[in-house]
């Protein structure tokens, strides 16, 4: 530190002791502040149509991530102010359009399933009734050629009950072929499913945070929100880094760098809170400062003495 730069520190230091002495416990208020002195307000400013969610739900969702900061810590960090500078916002990406399109697909083979199940139902049902007419037909048929022939009548009647199974074994075929093309068209969405999700799985590889905190603009961003938990968890998890918290390496943890279905902030997560939340922002810099000075000005000294 230049000659200069120790000057200005000493001045500096100097006319904030008499800011002390002058204003009391105003200045005392100032110089003994942390992170977690003042609430930190948040409001909503931007939610995408393609979440389906209003602002309404979107908020009672922070409110919960708040006050499960709140609760933890025993004093309000987190209020709800709608001109509060810390924003949130719901962005619709990748992710959030995948996991649409096979909410959607799953309803859709629902849906399908649920169609082609009570009809296979019944094909399988007229077939055994087509079955045993015709293994009846055809005992009758040998009881009477074992007879020598049978007569006229009877012959009438065998012959139009064989062009009857004839016409059930047409329909049939009919509605087999139906059952067949849906079938496939079942297949085939389940098999679009299939590669949503896999095309889902590796959008996640490559991001797998769903949120993000960007301290400058004082904004916090979520992309993916499909579960309750799992979008309580990140807008805890972001609301941790705005309060100055770090990743851990514990899943168990709310600062974890993966997201899960967890609410409830660990240990781990309430120890480091302490830690940020003890840590005097004005007056830690004020003694850095001051001891950096003192071993400039012991350097000099011995330089000088030498």
């Amino acid at each position: 530190m230049s000659k200069s730069k120790i000057i200005f520190w000493l001045i500096f230091l100097i006319v904030l002791s008499g800011a002390g002495y002058l204003y009391g416990p105003k200045a005392y208020k100032f110089l003994t502040r942390t992170r977690c002195s003042e609430v930190k307000t948040y409001s909503i400013n931007s939610i995408d149509a393609r979440f389906n969610m209003t602002q309404e739900e979107f908020k009672k969702y922070i409110d919960t991530a708040a006050e499960n900061w709140n609760k933890i810590y025993g004093v309000t960090l987190f209020s709800y102010d709608p001109n509060a500078k810390l924003d949130f916002n719901l962005v619709f990406d990748e992710r959030q359009g995948l996991s649409s399109e096979i909410t959607n697909l799953e309803g859709d083979l629902d849906s399908k399933k649920d169609n082609i199940e009570p009809q296979v139902a019944e094909y399988e049902r007229l077939v055994s009734v087509y079955k045993k007419k015709a293994d009846d037909l055809n005992k009758e048929i040998l009881f009477y050629n074992d007879q020598g022939g049978a007569p006229e009548e009877k012959f009438s009647e065998i012959v139009a009950r064989q062009k009857e199974l004839q016409n059930d074994a047409a329909s049939l075929n009919e509605l087999a072929a139906q059952l067949n093309q849906s079938t496939d068209e079942y297949n085939f969405e389940v098999g679009k499913l299939n590669s949503t999700v896999k095309t889902f799985n590796s959008t996640l590889e490559y991001k797998p945070e769903q949120g993000i905190y960007a301290s400058g603009d004082e904004r916090i961003e979520i992309y993916f929100a499909t579960d309750k938990d799992e979008l309580v968890h990140t807008l805890m998890h972001e609301m941790g880094h705005s309060l100055g918290l770090d990743h851990t390496e514990n899943e168990g943890d709310i600062m974890f760098s993966y997201t899960s279905d967890l609410t409830e902030p660990s240990e781990t997560d309430l120890s480091n809170l302490r830690l940020i939340c003890a840590e005097n922002v004005i007056l830690q810099r004020y003694r850095t400062n001051i001891e950096y000075i003192r071993q400039m000005l012991l350097e000099k000294k011995a330089s000088t003495s030498s």
